[in-house]
């Protein structure tokens, strides 16, 4: 949450608002390896942890709307210590997409691990990252609306990016960030 409070207090010193529309969720190496670990569980964890990373996004931006989880589902390890135990926690993420704010952008199977079979290699990640990245370049904002001599709320949806029908131009009355 400090690189949030440092984006935070840098936006405002900016006079910008703050808004975080996305969080990127890539996690489970003790998740793959536990065989106790079941689907449920791994559900009951991600909603738990969606509901204290959206209390604290909104504590410290005071934006109104929760971001969106973009989660990476987990990749199959082979290394010999019981990888499919793993399963469980692929499903679940599966199955979390679409409910609520979570989304499912991403697998691991594609990318490069280092010889852990475990961990990315600094490509598999930079390769992550820029899947993750395009699975939000659908996103553009419907509508744009004035709340006020110096703030704005824009309306997000899943859209063709060539089917924008508002386009936000500043002008001399607004600052041009």
């Amino acid at each position: 949450m400090d690189s949030i409070e440092d984006c935070v207090t840098a936006c405002k010193a900016r006079g910008w608002l703050p808004i975080v529309l996305c969080v990127d969720w890539m996690q489970g190496e003790s998740d793959e390896d536990w065989s106790g670990l079941r689907e449920g569980m791994y559900d009951s964890r991600m909603r738990q942890y969606q509901r204290q990373i959206t209390s604290d996004i909104i504590a410290r931006t005071g934006q109104n709307e929760p971001p969106i989880i973009a989660i990476t589902q987990l990749g199959y390890v082979n290394d010999g210590h019981g990888a499919f135990t793993g399963q469980y926690a692929r499903l679940a993420s599966t199955r979390l997409h679409g409910k609520e704010q979570f989304r499912l952008v991403n697998s691991l199977y594609q990318y490069e691990f280092i010889s852990d079979g475990l961990h990315l290699t600094c490509a598999g990640q930079n390769r992550r990252g820029a899947a993750v990245a395009s699975s939000y370049s659908g996103m553009v904002y419907q509508r744009l609306v004035w709340a006020g001599s110096d703030r704005f709320r824009v309306e997000l949806t899943n859209a063709d990016t060539n089917q924008c029908p508002f386009v936000y131009q500043p002008d001399d009355r607004h600052d041009k960030y």
